[in-house]
């Protein structure tokens, strides 16, 4: 019975795991990818994707319509440049570093670092099935199943706390990360970067694209 547990409970975690991702790679790719066009102090003509730092006067039309711009245009050619030197800055983020570090991770050291508890565990009992032969011969069926009686719901009990806790902890390290631009300091926090003013953008531009997707409430246009 209990290990017809553990195998239940790396059945639905495994699936579960499995849903929240395509859930998430859904959710990533339904966005759109909007530019804006100004004009600055001197009158160059200045591309962006942060609606933020474009001049409040010029945000009505600054908004380039990406679906009917030509590649072959200066315009197309200036918006090819412009993205491929984000995307290129973008890949070597830490986000994407460690994606892809995940993803070129073996099965045996995924499996380790998901289930580690569980898979010790399930050594463990299959340690005790296996040399149960040579232990009923040498200790006799009576000691022996008592033995398994209480090793058995032991292992378990403890693989399931362990597992238990290394999830929560991972689950709450992620909400605090989540959390980090909601606080009152992360704002603060940039304003000594020599690029602070488009860091503050980037910033307040996540925080309304989290506050978005998340169904709870989009107060954005409130404060404008």
């Amino acid at each position: 019975m209990p290990i017809g547990l553990l195998a239940l409970i790396l059945a639905i975690t495994l699936c579960s795991d499995a849903h929240a991702q395509q859930g998430g790679s859904v959710q990533a790719g339904s966005g759109g990818h909007s530019m804006y066009r100004y004009k600055d102090v001197t009158g160059r003509t200045v591309y962006t994707n942060v609606q933020e730092q474009v001049p409040l006067e010029q945000r009505r039309s600054a908004r380039v319509a990406l679906e009917h711009v030509s590649l072959n245009t200066e315009l197309g050619n200036e918006l090819t440049r412009r993205l491929q030197a984000e995307h290129a800055a973008l890949i070597q983020t830490p986000y994407c570093t460690q994606l892809r570090q995940a993803a070129g991770a073996s099965f045996i050291t995924r499996l380790w670092d998901d289930f580690a508890p569980l898979v010790v565990a399930a050594l463990v009992l299959l340690l005790l099935l296996g040399i149960s032969p040579i232990a009923l011969r040498r200790f006799g069926a009576g000691p022996w199943s008592r033995t398994l009686s209480m090793a058995i719901p032991t292992v378990s009990a403890v693989a399931l706390l362990v597992f238990s806790m290394d999830r929560t902890h991972r689950s709450m390290q992620a909400v605090k990360t989540r959390a980090e631009p909601c606080s009152e300091q992360s704002f603060a926090a940039l304003s000594g970067r020599p690029d602070a003013d488009a860091a503050h953008a980037r910033l307040v531009s996540e925080l309304k694209r989290e506050i978005a997707h998340s169904g709870v409430g989009n107060v954005v246009e409130d404060l404008r």
